[in-house]
């Protein structure tokens, strides 16, 4: 125990010299389902103990890597070999390695009779080559020698097994050793001095007894503790929402901390609660979502956010555009964190002719439908899911891609999006079709039954190819004047994981 706490002590030393902090604990993990039993996991108090055990860990492990070198099969005659080599170079008696290399696996790489008269003349060539050598211990130094000699012949067969023993270990065992063991103390030193900063803040409580603690810092059984929950104070922050939700599938929804790309620590919303069947769009998706933004002016201290106007009209409290042919955009900040899921909703109304996709153009960064594009990135942006607006519910040039004669969404689109229309008749007017609320999945029309087939709607979820940082943008469209048609938004609601 006296060599751990000298160099554990050392490593403090060398952390407060680099400026780096004391040693802390790493961020406490769950053991992956496949190998939890249910028992309750240890969990150190302190990181002297936790890198206590990591100290003896990696000595075992050392003694069972020199262990493994030194006593596997081949090592016995490579050995041999080697002091077959060293005590004819230095002229000492080699009878019994003689008689153990006939029975060794390399009995058969040289020509036995000639190697036992030319070991006789190793120690004179080297003599001769390299006078100022007293004494051999090193494999390179006879193969020096040998290399010098003039006539290579007279040195044919220990010059074959100076080549063997080379391929088949390195001289020098004790060197070998001494190299393991910096090796591994060097190791464990860097795990302790440079654990990650924020995987190091898990404080735990604990009552056990010393003798719970084993001569190797190991527990003797199983013992619980009372932890500072990921998340749950700042200089505990977790990287997202999911991972509190990996790390306790039993948090509860609200305030947690969080720290995102650049390092910086704030709380968010977590939700954990199943709000909706987000797993339908995509197996790989789990509860623990970050709530980004919302609005429900259904709630009378709401106000729409800039640049939308309000609109108070047939009873209802709206948000719509409200300028002339163009996309308004809202940023739907995320904060520097990263995600790979964008999901949420959206409830609107018609106003007016809203035409789909029936627009002149094709390109994401432009207006290519009338009704609400959500997207990430910038030239060019990155398609997430689109709400679109068709002119009627019957089967129309202008209606949803569902009915037979609606135009199909830009390819980039995809599958991704709901369209719906609130206009049941055969005419439109430039009026707010107040008695139907789009992207529900209801009241379709039977021309545009198809269009609310989708359990999932109003919800969307796509998760993306891989994980990116950047905010999320909602944009508003129209491809005619807000006097001709527009998109009345009620609510939304946006997360992130």
């Amino acid at each position: 125990m006296l060599s751990f706490n000298k160099f554990y002590e050392s490593v403090v030393r060398n952390a407060q010299a680099l400026q780096i902090g004391e040693p802390m604990l790493p961020r406490y993990r769950r053991a992956p389902l496949r190998y939890d039993d249910g028992s309750p996991q240890y969990t150190f108090s302190d990181p002297r103990s936790f890198y206590r055990q990591k100290y003896f860990e990696s000595c075992d492990l050392l003694v069972q890597e020199l262990n493994d070198r030194f006593f596997q099969r081949d090592v016995k005659p490579t050995i041999t070999l080697e002091s077959l080599l060293m005590k004819s170079a230095n002229g000492d008696s080699c009878v019994q390695e003689l008689s153990d290399m006939k029975e060794s696996i390399f009995s058969t790489d040289v020509c036995m009779d000639k190697l036992e008269n030319q070991l006789r003349i190793v120690v004179d060539v080297i003599r001769v080559e390299l006078p100022e050598v007293k004494k051999v211990t090193s494999i390179r130094t006879i193969c020096d020698a040998m290399a010098q000699h003039v006539n290579k012949d007279l040195l044919s067969e220990p010059s074959r097994l100076a080549v063997l023993s080379s391929i088949s270990m390195p001289s020098g065992k004790h060197a070998l050793s001494v190299f393991m063991t910096k090796f591994v103390l060097t190791a464990v030193f860097l795990l302790i001095v440079y654990v990650p900063r924020n995987y190091s803040r898990v404080q735990c409580t604990y009552g056990l007894a010393p003798t719970q603690i084993n001569s190797a810092g190991c527990p003797t059984k199983a013992f619980s503790c009372l932890t500072t929950s990921l998340g749950s104070v700042k200089s505990n922050p977790a990287n997202s929402c999911q991972e509190i939700y990996f790390a306790n599938s039993s948090s509860q929804t609200g305030l947690y901390w969080v720290i995102n790309s650049t390092g910086a620590v704030f709380q968010v919303t977590c939700r954990f609660d199943r709000f909706a069947n987000f797993s339908s769009f995509n197996s790989n998706i789990t509860n623990g979502f970050a709530v980004l933004t919302s609005l429900n002016m259904n709630d009378t201290t709401q106000q729409c956010p800039t640049p939308l106007k309000y609109l108070n009209s047939s009873g209802l409290r709206l948000c719509y555009k409200g300028v002339a042919t163009s996309c308004v955009s809202l940023t739907v900040p995320t904060f520097g964190l990263s995600y790979q899921t964008v999901c949420g909703k959206m409830a609107g109304y018609e106003i007016g002719s809203d035409d789909a996709f029936q627009t002149s153009s094709t390109s994401i960064d432009s207006l290519y439908v009338d009704g609400v594009s959500i997207t990430y990135g910038m030239s060019p942006r990155r398609h997430i899911w689109t709400y679109a607006i068709g002119v009627y519910q019957r089967a129309a040039v202008y209606s949803c891609p569902c009915t037979a004669t609606g135009k199909a969404p830009p390819s980039f689109v995809g599958t991704n999006y709901y369209c719906e229309s609130g206009n049941s008749g055969s005419s439109w007017s430039n009026v707010l079709y107040s008695g139907n609320l789009l992207w529900d999945g209801k009241n379709c029309g039977s021309a545009s039954a198809s269009c609310c087939t989708n359990q999932n709607q109003p919800w969307f979820c796509n998760r993306l190819n891989a994980s990116i940082v950047g905010d999320v943008e909602m944009r508003i469209c129209t491809d005619e004047a807000t006097n001709n048609e527009d998109v009345g938004l009620q609510s939304f609601e946006f997360y992130i994981q």
